[in-house]
């Protein structure tokens, strides 16, 4: 694979991860980009592998990736999911730092 080719692979699922890393959750469009783009980069594994194993893992891969792309299309195109992620993660903080004051006061 070239490094330009290698590149664009890689980049979507960088995002993703620096998306996680600030404390957020990636869109179903950048998920679905990153799925797209291994199923595209695993196109030419299955191409240069002679091993007929190695051929129909790479198959069985593109697959699996391939579902999960069209489950969150499907189930989730509103990134609703995303949404009560979020939410839910903001209230625990919340909720933290209630308890965090909360308890300074019973300790006086």
């Amino acid at each position: 694979m070239s490094d330009q080719k290698q590149q664009e692979s890689i980049n979507p699922a960088i995002d993703v991860v620096q998306t996680i890393q600030r404390g957020e959750a990636p869109t179903t469009a950048k998920l679905s980009e990153v799925l797209e783009k291994s199923e595209r980069s695993l196109d030419e594994q299955k191409l240069s592998s002679e091993d007929d194993r190695t051929r129909q893992l790479v198959r069985d891969t593109q697959s699996l990736l391939s579902a999960t792309k069209d489950m969150l299309e499907k189930k989730n195109a509103d990134d609703k999911v995303q949404t009560i992620i979020s939410e839910s993660a903001a209230a625990a903080r919340a909720a933290d730092e209630l308890y965090a004051s909360t308890h300074i006061f019973l300790q006086r």
